[in-house]
């Protein structure tokens, strides 16, 4: 299973290796429960990649064909929504991220199969809408980057615009900062990277800030000399968005063992100033 998106610490959701999606979820009682919520529409796996969480009722996800579907809860059940694909039938998106904040709508953001960046969002004038924002760099500023990964990695920062972070092909972070105006100009951003590392994976939220997920198997903050943190004889594969707890900022992440024990376990990595600490997450659907 890939790793979980949440809203609001008590509701979760993730992707299993079956390609159905699951809500994990804490009731009044504080017990938690998992739930089935099946394939996307039509009824195709989706892809192994986090769903695009719109609150705890609402959820976005690209299925194994590309399109983009989704999941919410009206009138007491809890129904299917299908967007298909951005523009041209032939540009899949594959990975989604999405922006939503109290008082404003929710947007999410696709990777093309072309490398570029797409949004889709809701218009009340029109109706569900696609928008196109291009690629991070391309001629005559070389060498031509495009969009390689995204994941659920933006956050609002004011009414009216939104922060996207995506890893270009140059293994760099890359900023979309754009309005909400359909075709207004968008700018991008080169963030850099961490010191002889790549990024394979970044992961942001308006409370945990940025991480970047490396190819060697660290997790780096991205803010001033880039601090990396990892752990002994383990790598790790990805985690989930940061969120702020009252101890500090946390993730919870994936990992394997590199020596003797090749097995795979989940830890929360927390961050207090500089020190991390990790301690086991156990469970897993049924």
């Amino acid at each position: 299973m890939v790793p979980l998106a949440g809203s609001n610490g008590k509701t979760w959701f993730g992707v299993g290796s079956n390609g159905k999606l699951y809500r994990r979820y804490e009731d009044g009682g504080g017990t938690w429960h998992w739930v089935d919520h099946g394939y996307g529409k039509p009824d195709h796996q989706l892809y192994n990649a986090e769903p695009c969480v719109n609150g705890p009722k609402a959820v976005e996800v690209t299925t194994s064909n590309g399109h983009l579907a989704g999941r919410h809860f009206w009138g007491g059940n809890w129904l299917r929504t299908h967007h298909g694909r951005p523009y041209d039938s032939h540009v899949i998106a594959t990975g989604c991220s999405n922006v939503n904040t109290s008082g404003s709508k929710s947007r999410t953001f696709l990777r093309g199969s072309d490398g570029d960046l797409y949004e889709h969002y809701y218009d009340w004038g029109t109706g569900f809408r696609w928008r196109w924002h291009g690629v991070p760099a391309k001629p005559p500023a070389p060498p031509a980057t495009y969009v390689d990964d995204i994941k659920t990695t933006s956050y609002y920062t004011g009414r009216g615009r939104s922060n996207v972070f995506v890893v270009g092909t140059d293994g760099n972070l890359w900023q979309l900062w754009t309005k909400h105006v359909h075709n207004s100009p968008d700018t991008w951003f080169n963030r850099g990277k961490p010191a002889g590392k790549v990024i394979r994976h970044i992961h942001a939220s308006r409370g945990g800030l940025r991480w970047a997920i490396t190819t060697d198997g660290s997790v780096c903050r991205a803010i001033g000399a880039w601090p990396c943190y990892s752990l002994p004889n383990r790598k790790i594969l990805d985690c989930s968005d940061p969120f702020l707890t009252s101890a500090g900022r946390s993730m919870f992440c994936n990992t394997v063992g590199t020596v003797y024990n090749p097995s795979y376990s989940g830890y929360r990595v927390s961050i207090y100033y500089v020190i991390y600490c990790a301690s086991w997450v156990f469970g897993g659907p049924v």
